[in-house]
């Protein structure tokens, strides 16, 4: 294979034909998979499901749509006739963005996920960018998606210290008629409001799912009050 020769309509090129050999889309997609796999892999670490196999895949399959409607119909095309680029690059971002509505999900009173879906959202436009040959553009939004994903970290831990805050937690207790008096030591806990209350079991065990809003002091104090008491027998928060 020689190469993709694509027809674009562009005001700067007048219909020009563009020639790109095979070696640069491969690097096209080599550089989707590895800017995808860059954020997927902080994703991953942070515990998200939508994590590095996502995120590679939003990118790769970005990209080649990029070089398929920039390069992909010159066999459908004529001198006269000219591809209109954005077209699958318009549809790209509407099927990214009903794929990231799907991974979010309300939990009571928190919506989660948010911010997995945005990356989503945003690395299908970095492998858009690649796709074309935008190598700068898509360095430097790549910079700048893992920067904010990764050292917007120490200032959101920072003001979530100093401000309430909404968690869940979910307590494992000893027995059914345990979930009342744990219920009444939760909503007595000084700074801790208590938002949702819900009796669940979870592989056998009587569990209380607890959505409780507090600052981090109080939270910790919480947790601590819960550990020490004989009725609870597991405990974990989100």
């Amino acid at each position: 294979m020689s190469g993709f020769t694509g027809l674009l309509a562009s005001p700067l090129n007048k219909g020009m034909a563009v020639t790109v050999d095979f070696a640069e889309v491969t690097l096209r997609l080599l550089a989707a998979v590895l800017l995808g796999g860059a954020v997927g892999m902080e994703r991953e670490a942070a515990g998200h499901q939508a994590g590095l196999r996502t995120h590679i895949s939003i990118s790769l399959g970005a990209c080649l749509f990029g070089i398929l409607s920039t390069m992909g119909f010159e066999k459908s095309v004529d001198a006269t006739h000219v591809v209109e680029v954005t077209r699958i690059a318009s549809q790209v971002v509407v099927g990214v963005g009903f794929l990231g509505a799907g991974v979010i999900f309300r939990d009571g009173g928190t919506v989660k996920n948010l911010t997995t879906a945005a990356s989503m959202w945003v690395i299908s436009a970095i492998g858009l960018g690649a796709g074309i040959g935008d190598w700068q553009i898509s360095l430097l939004a790549t910079a700048a998606l893992l920067l904010s994903l990764v050292v917007l970290r120490v200032p959101r831990a920072y003001v979530r210290t100093r401000s309430s805050f909404l968690r869940n937690v979910y307590v494992g207790v000893t027995s059914p008629e345990a979930v009342s008096a744990v219920s009444d030591a939760l909503s007595g806990t000084e700074g801790v409001e208590v938002r949702r209350v819900k009796f669940q079991k979870a592989r056998g065990q009587a569990q209380l799912n607890v959505q409780v809003r507090a600052d981090r002091k109080r939270f910790d104090l919480l947790l601590q009050t819960l550990v020490q008491r004989d009725d609870v027998e597991s405990l974990s928060s989100s």
